[in-house]
């Protein structure tokens, strides 16, 4: 029996192995080593945003490959935590240290040291947007103090060349904890279009004589679509500098310039000032950004406006165009009216010269008078058909965004005497209405280009499809 009691243990010891064997095989499962996690790294990619071009191809909003600089280390692996402290490395070394550092990095050493001698804090970005070279630099220095708990974490900066110039238009990127997404503008309504797909590289870390980090997959990041736009660069610019100039001048709360293409409805130019910097939205209690420029966050320009002396054009030229009135006409202008059958007084503004005037020179000379006569030749009917007509309360969608609509006097003003002696009157030179900026640009368009109604748009082209909007 004693080689039974000898060899029984060994057999049952072979069964249960061979059983465990076949239990792996049969019911596989994934067990995850403790120190796996360290051994084991993943580094997201971050997926290249689409760049956002003018007419002409010329780039307005791109990505940037760029790093952020951050305390990643828990304070018990640091440098300076007792458990890490070198011996001979006393207070005083420490501040130098940490000043060297600061400097190497342009930090303020306050800033830094904040962050590497507090216990709690285990991540803090300490600066964003170090560009490839300096983070060369930065990688350099940290290889004398290694322990120190910073890193570079590769990332991409959105980059806004024109600067402020149709800021507003383009909108703003930011980190919204799973990736980077447009929060206004063009950015945010064709997110899904610019927006690129993130990577991630695996490595292993492997000691001893064997080196380190081989790599371990790669799964390589997606570039978003091109959004290519019917924006003029150079115009834009200009504009805006004419605009900054007049905005002093007049010491105005805002101003705006639209440049349209009277025959297509391309949008080259819309400027709103104030407006702000898409690589630095930011603005104090006093409206000022960092750089004490006024900052507004909402396009100015396309708030609905009354449109005063601009809208007599339209309504001598409705005038003309059906025979109610012939270009060789006078009109009396002593520099006021009396409606008839009421006693609303329409008077000139100042510097209107008084004297008989033509169709042409009540555009040419502002004046109320003979544009309140016109109007009444015109009639509430005709008057009406006419800005349906031009389209002044079409709605204006812009780059995928509803801009508000103009506003037309409610109906029970155009009726009685309401209308004849008030409404009418008050409308014919431009007042008692509010009209959309763009949407009254393109009326002027179909004034010059022979009468053909157009709409304004913004976006010609995502990547390969046409989308007029």
């Amino acid at each position: 029996m004693r080689p039974f009691f000898i060899l029984a243990p060994l057999g049952v010891l072979y069964l249960a192995l061979l059983g465990r064997l076949v239990q792996l095989h049969a019911y596989p499962r994934s067990v995850e080593h403790p120190v796996s996690g360290i051994l084991n790294n993943e580094t997201v990619l971050p997926g290249t945003r689409g760049v956002i071009v003018s007419h002409d191809g010329k780039p307005l909003a791109y990505d940037r490959p760029a790093f952020e600089l951050v305390m990643s280390s828990r304070w018990l692996h640091r440098r300076y935590s007792p458990e890490n402290r070198p011996e001979d490395l006393s207070d005083a070394d420490i501040w130098d240290e940490i000043n060297l550092v600061a400097e190497g990095c342009s930090l303020e050493p306050a800033i830094l040291a904040a962050a590497l001698l507090d216990p709690e804090i285990s991540y803090k970005v300490l600066r964003r947007g170090v560009d490839p070279f300096e983070a060369g630099e930065i990688r350099n220095l940290l290889r004398g103090y290694r322990g120190m708990g910073l890193e570079l974490q590769p990332t991409l900066d959105r980059v806004y060349p024109l600067g402020r110039t149709y800021g507003t238009l383009l909108g703003i990127v930011a980190d919204q904890g799973e990736g980077r997404e447009g929060l206004s503008g063009l950015e945010i309504v064709y997110d899904s279009t610019l927006k690129g797909t993130d990577g991630a590289k695996g490595s292993q870390l492997v000691t001893g004589p064997f080196g380190v980090n081989p790599a371990k997959g790669m799964l390589e990041p997606e570039v978003g679509s091109v959004l290519r736009t019917t924006l003029d660069l150079d115009l834009g610019q200009r504009v805006r500098e004419i605009l900054a100039t007049s905005m002093e001048a007049d010491q105005a709360v805002w101003n705006g310039a639209i440049v349209l293409d009277v025959n297509t409805g391309e949008v080259l130019s819309l400027v709103g000032l104030p407006d702000y910097n898409p690589a630095d939205p930011w603005a104090g209690e006093d409206g000022l950004d960092h750089s004490g420029i006024p900052t507004n966050f909402s396009l100015s320009i396309e708030n609905a406006i009354e449109p005063g002396s601009t809208f007599k054009p339209f309504v001598v030229g409705w005038a003309l165009q059906n025979g109610l009135i012939s270009t060789t006409e006078s009109f009396s202008d002593p520099g006021h009216f009396r409606v008839p059958g009421s006693r609303n007084v329409i008077g000139n503004a100042d510097g209107v010269p008084l004297g008989a005037k033509t169709a042409k020179e009540c555009i040419v000379h502002s004046s109320n008078v003979v544009a309140v006569q016109i109007g009444l030749k015109i009639g509430i009917p005709s008057f009406r058909q006419m800005m349906n007509s031009f389209g002044l309360w079409d709605p204006v969608v812009l780059g995928g965004r509803a801009s508000p609509r103009g506003r037309a006097p409610a109906e029970k003003r155009w009726k009685n005497r309401e209308g004849s002696c008030y409404t009418l009157p008050t409308l014919s030179f431009g007042q008692g209405l509010m009209v959309n900026p763009l949407r009254f640009a393109a009326c002027f368009a179909s004034l010059v280009n022979g009468g053909r109604r157009i709409d304004p748009f913004l976006v010609h082209e995502v990547g390969d499809e046409l989308a007029r909007s």
